[in-house]
């Protein structure tokens, strides 16, 4: 599935290529976890927290929502990082960016938030 053009909302931003969440995301997941071994590329994150938008190939879901750790180590338990499965674009947008960004609220981007 082709990413679409998206309109990042906060608390959301794009990610820039070569940031490492991917590389993150392997080191995390252990071999139980859902996506041990599945490639995976970072078109999102969040700005306020370590939550990021992982896109992936089929026969996986398309997209995937993990809240990172970043303990420096292999997760052990099988559910560790989080991780909330999206079967579209559209259901993520729907159920994910727009009402993280209506609680988000009116908050001002931070200069310092810009990739």
């Amino acid at each position: 599935m082709e990413q679409p053009v998206v309109q990042w909302l906060l608390p959301r931003r794009a990610v820039r290529v070569g940031s490492g969440l991917a590389a993150e995301l392997a080191h995390e997941t252990g071999p139980r976890h859902p996506l041990a071994g599945v490639a995976a590329v970072a078109p999102a994150q969040r700005v306020d927290c370590d939550e990021v938008l992982f896109a992936l190939l089929a026969p996986h879901p398309p997209l995937v929502v993990i809240h990172l750790v970043w303990a420096g180590r292999q997760e052990t338990a099988p559910r560790r990082p989080s991780t909330e499965f999206y079967p579209s674009w559209a259901d993520w947008i729907a159920r994910c960016m727009e009402p993280d960004h209506a609680d988000y609220g009116n908050a001002v981007d931070d200069p310092n938030d810009r990739v």
